[in-house]
């Protein structure tokens, strides 16, 4: 259990071999769930429902739970649902309210999958309401906080599939606080919100968000089990160090991003962000050593093996290829759309408008060096509006970059202007000052 609670999912497992109680069981279905083993996940709930007769309510409506969890995380929606109608009972008749949390917190997110987004968000609200009062609550692994923390964590992502960002930034804070303030740990789940609220950081560059996310990142236990998260807060980090004009920050970040990456796709994704930043710095030969190096590790990986967030990678690899290689850019760009389809309803490009814009701009970007300048533009001056219209002023000030260097962008080289202004220690500043005397602008 405490192998469990501080993130060493692995050693879990490890500690639970041989043992075969109806306990070690189900954590040892959260540890493979943890740890994406889907497979060997559903195999050992099912192990304990072989012998259902010899089991509590409490028992086997975990187990029954757990495997409708897992069914789900295998796409099997339709199977998770009758698991989840199967466990109900068990789970209600109970008498445990961190039980039944949990269960709507699990439930509530196959409703996701399933895009029933009213019945998400009513799970989640019935996670959040008051618990139950009950004589003697029967114990249970993951308490009560823990599903509040899960719960906002969900009503996050609900937000931003209505782009309401704010909204999300306010869900996953209040996530983060339920795991701090509970007095029982989850640090994957700690470290894992630390990262979702690291990417609001990231986007306004405020000095206090900064703040709050390092000090908290400094107050961590990095143990290998979190080097991805570890990797997502630290890149989130350096950008956010950048827009603030600490540049040497920003590199440091980087290559802590670099050393912590678990997998290839990882570390060429912060060395195609390190490779940005040095030629936006005109430091062209460290772009160059980076993008180099990226392209090696590149060679080395089958993409359609790669985990789902890992194919994301190619999104930003083919546009930082694109003006040297547009037609290599091309190709990784197609096949990121055709995994991504693969990934059908799990990848945020079916939800969540930041994610199709940032293809939209690796699109225009590599149409741009394939000479195709019209669908360039139009596809650029979309991805511009939205990213302002949608309050991230940055990525709007990057496309509207492009834009400045096709002549196509009067407005949207005012708007540069003002991030310039407003970040005049960043590399924005140093560009706008470059592009906007030019007469293309």
């Amino acid at each position: 259990m405490d192998a469990f609670r501080t993130g060493r999912f692995v050693h879990c497992l490890g500690a639970l071999r041989g043992n075969t109680s109806n306990e070690a069981l189900a954590l040892g279905t959260r540890a493979l769930l943890r740890l994406r083993r889907f497979d060997e996940a559903l195999g050992t709930a099912e192990r304990g429902l072989e012998r259902v007769s010899e089991i509590s309510h409490r028992e086997r409506g975990e187990l029954e739970m757990l495997r409708a969890a897992t069914l789900a995380n295998l796409q099997r929606l339709t199977e998770a649902q009758c698991g989840f109608d199967d466990a109900r009972a068990y789970v209600q008749s109970a008498t445990s309210p961190a039980l039944e949390a949990e269960f709507d917190y699990f439930e509530a997110l196959l409703n996701f999958s399933n895009h029933d987004l009213a019945r998400c968000e009513r799970g989640c609200r019935k996670v959040l309401a008051p618990a139950p009062f009950v004589y003697r609550p029967a114990d249970h692994f993951v308490p009560i906080e823990h599903a509040r923390a899960r719960a906002h964590g969900l009503l996050g992502t609900l937000a931003a599939a209505r782009s309401d960002f704010a909204a999300q930034a306010m869900h996953l804070k209040r996530s983060l606080a339920e795991i701090e303030n509970s007095p029982v740990a989850d640090a994957w789940f700690r470290a894992a919100q630390l990262a979702n609220v690291a990417t609001f950081a990231r986007e306004s560059g405020a000095a206090v968000e900064l703040a709050f996310v390092r000090e908290r990142f400094e107050a961590i236990a990095w143990i290998p089990e979190l080097m991805p998260l570890r990797y997502d807060i630290l890149n989130c980090l350096a950008w956010a160090s950048a827009l603030n004009g600490d540049h040497l920050g920003a590199f440091r970040d980087l290559r802590g991003a670099i050393e912590s990456a678990p997998s290839a796709p990882l570390k060429i994704a912060a060395c195609v962000d390190k490779a940005f930043l040095a030629r936006e710095l005109r430091q062209d030969l460290v772009a160059r050593e980076e993008l180099d190096y990226a392209e090696r590790l590149s060679d080395s990986v089958c993409w359609s093996d790669t985990a789902d967030r890992e194919i994301d990678v190619l999104v930003r690899f083919s546009q930082a290829l694109a003006p040297e290689n547009p037609r290599k850019a091309r190709r990784l760009f197609d096949l990121y759309l055709k995994l991504r389809d693969a990934a059908r309803s799990q990848h945020p490009a079916y939800f969540d408008e930041r994610s199709r814009l940032s293809e939209t701009v690796a699109e225009g970007v590599i149409c741009r060096a394939e000479g195709k300048l019209a669908r360039a533009a139009e596809l650029l001056r979309h991805g511009f509006v939205r990213w302002r219209a949608l309050g991230y002023h940055w990525r709007a000030a990057v496309v509207a970059i492009e834009l400045a260097e096709l002549g196509a962008g009067r407005t949207s080289a005012a708007f540069l202007a003002e991030q310039a202004a407003l970040r005049p220690n960043s590399w924005i500043a140093l560009r706008a000052q470059a592009l906007l005397g030019s007469a293309k602008v």
